[in-house]
């Protein structure tokens, strides 16, 4: 069953969705658009994914297998590069182990950076994408999340960081 499923949960409200592989369909132009948002939202300044909306992705991967993403943290910010204000955090757990060790850390961190406390109190099932709503000043940015979609756009995300191969051309 490896790659046949993702676990998409909302940490602030414990909504969990399984969403099967057989469903999630990636269309052309979206496949090539993923590839290059990975891509450069690895850069240490992150990428423009919209007007004044910067993703930058941080990795973790299996050690000397760079190909083989472990962990993933997806900070989204409203502003600009110089001037710009965390709204949304997406967190990628490959396998049990890493979920694990990644639920204790992500409680503790939201709760000493942003006050914000989940209702689930084990780890998800793997792997997962753990979508974390953020206090954000800007109300434009909680415009942005619905409409444009974000709960799609972060399991996509997840899906093709965890199985790069379903978005291969």
């Amino acid at each position: 069953m490896t790659g046949e499923k993702l676990v998409h949960v909302i940490f602030n409200t414990g909504a969990r969705e399984e969403i099967m592989r057989r469903n999630f369909k990636f269309p052309h132009l979206e496949r090539a658009n993923l590839d290059w948002v990975i891509k450069n939202a690895k850069n240490t300044a992150g990428v423009d994914i919209d007007e004044n909306i910067i993703l930058q992705l941080r990795v973790s991967t299996e050690r000397n297998r760079a190909a083989f993403i472990n962990y993933y943290e997806a900070v989204f910010y409203y502003g600009t590069y110089t001037n710009k204000e965390t709204f949304l955090i997406s967190y990628g757990a490959k396998n049990r182990d890493i979920s694990k060790q990644l639920w204790p850390m992500l409680n503790r961190k939201m709760i000493d950076n942003y006050g914000i406390s989940s209702t689930i109190d084990t780890p998800p099932a793997t792997p997962a994408v753990v979508d974390v709503f953020v206090p954000c000043s800007h109300l434009e940015a909680s415009t942005y999340l619905y409409k444009f979609n974000y709960y799609d756009f972060c399991a996509r995300l997840g899906w093709a960081i965890f199985h790069p191969n379903s978005i291969k051309m």
